[in-house]
C-alpha cells in the first residue's frame, strides 16, 4: 500500500488510512466532506502541541496523497457545489482555511462520478415532500375502526371512577366525603341511639385512605426532588419536617381519644361525642402515621442516594 514505504510521516499517514476506511462506506458528497472536517479538526489537535507546525502545510500534504485524491475524484466532479458546502453548511466551517488548498487539488483530478452528485436534503424536506410524491396516505378501513375503538376505550379508562380515590388528589375529595358521612353518623347516633361500635368499617377506611394519602404524597415530593446533590441534600431536611408533623397529628388523635372519657360525662348525649371522637381520631391517626411511614422513606432515600447504603452485589 501506498504511504508503508517509510518516506511518508506516521501522522499523514494514519489520517490517509482513516479517510480511506471513511470514504469507503461514503455514499454522498457531503459524508466525504465530512470526512475532510475529521481530518482538519485531527491536524488542529496535533498542531497545537507542535507550534512549530503549520497546520495548513500538513493538510495540504494530506490531501496531495494518491489514496485521498482517488476518492476525491467525485468532488472534482461537483466543484461548485462542494465549495457552496463548505461556504454556507456550518458542519464544515473548519474546512474554509483550506478551501484555497482544496480548489486547487479538485482542479488537479480527473473527473470521476464514484459516489452521488448531490448532497441528500435534509430529513424536514424529505417529509413535506412525501404527499406529493406518494399521494396522501389513507388508512384501511379495519385499521380506522381499531383505531376508533381504541380511543374510545381510552376514554372510557380515563373516566373517573373509583380508583381516582385512592391517588393523592383524592383527598381532595375525601374530605368532603369524610365530614357529610361523620355528621351523618352524628345525627344517627343521636336520633337513633345506634351503637358507635358499629360503626368500625368506617374507621378503619378513614384510617387506611389516610395513611395512604399520606404517603403517596411523600412519594410525589421524593419523585420531584430527583437525584441532584440538592435533591439528596433537601430529603433529610423534609424528612424531619415532616416527621414532626406527623408526631403532632398523632399526638393530637392519641388526645383527642384519651379525652373522650372525660368529655362523656359534661355531654347531655355521650354517644355522639364517641363518633365524632372517633371519627377525628381515624383521620389524624391515619394522617400522621402516613407522614411517619413517609419520613421514614425519605431517610431510606437521603442515605440510599448519598452512598450510606450500598447494596453488594
Amino acid at each position: 500500500m501506498p504511504g508503508q514505504s517509510g518516506f511518508r510521516d506516521p501522522f499523514i499517514d494514519d489520517l490517509v488510512r482513516r479517510f480511506v476506511v471513511r470514504a469507503e462506506t461514503s455514499h454522498t458528497i457531503d459524508s466525504l466532506l465530512v470526512g475532510l472536517s475529521t481530518t482538519a479538526y485531527s491536524i488542529q489537535d496535533y498542531v497545537r502541541g507542535f507550534p512549530s507546525l503549520n497546520d495548513k502545510e500538513l493538510f495540504k500534504e494530506f490531501i496531495s496523497q494518491e489514496e485521498v485524491k482517488n476518492w476525491l475524484q467525485t468532488l472534482a466532479c461537483n466543484p461548485d457545489t462542494t465549495i457552496y458546502l463548505i461556504d454556507n453548511n456550518p458542519r464544515f466551517k473548519n474546512l474554509r482555511p483550506y478551501k484555497d488548498t482544496i480548489i486547487e487539488t479538485l482542479a488537479s483530478i480527473p473527473c470521476q462520478q464514484k459516489l452521488q452528485p448531490i448532497t441528500r436534503p435534509a430529513t424536514w424536506r424529505v417529509e413535506e415532500e412525501e404527499p406529493e410524491i406518494y399521494g396522501e396516505y389513507t388508512p384501511i378501513h379495519h385499521y380506522r375502526q381499531t383505531t376508533t375503538s381504541s380511543k374510545k376505550r381510552n376514554w372510557r379508562i380515563r373516566r373517573p371512577r373509583l380508583k381516582a380515590l385512592v391517588e393523592t388528589k383524592g383527598f381532595i375529595i375525601f374530605l368532603p366525603i369524610w365530614l357529610v358521612i361523620s355528621y351523618l353518623l352524628t345525627y344517627l347516633t343521636n336520633t337513633q341511639g345506634i351503637d358507635p361500635n358499629n360503626y368500625w368499617p368506617w374507621y378503619l377506611i378513614v384510617f387506611i385512605l389516610c395513611i395512604n394519602y399520606s404517603f403517596r404524597a411523600i412519594l410525589q415530593i421524593d419523585k420531584k426532588l430527583g437525584t441532584s446533590e440538592l435533591g439528596i441534600w433537601a430529603r433529610r431536611i423534609i424528612a424531619g419536617i415532616i416527621f414532626l408533623f406527623g408526631l403532632g397529628l398523632t399526638i393530637m388523635a392519641i388526645m383527642t381519644y384519651g379525652l373522650t372519657p372525660l368529655q362523656i360525662y359534661q355531654a347531655p348525649n355521650p354517644q355522639t361525642i364517641i363518633t365524632a371522637n372517633y371519627s377525628w381520631t381515624s383521620l389524624l391517626a391515619g394522617l400522621g402515621i402516613g407522614l411517619l411511614l413517609g419520613s421514614a422513606y425519605l431517610e431510606f432515600r437521603y442515605m440510599r442516594e448519598s452512598g450510606i447504603i450500598v447494596y453488594t452485589r
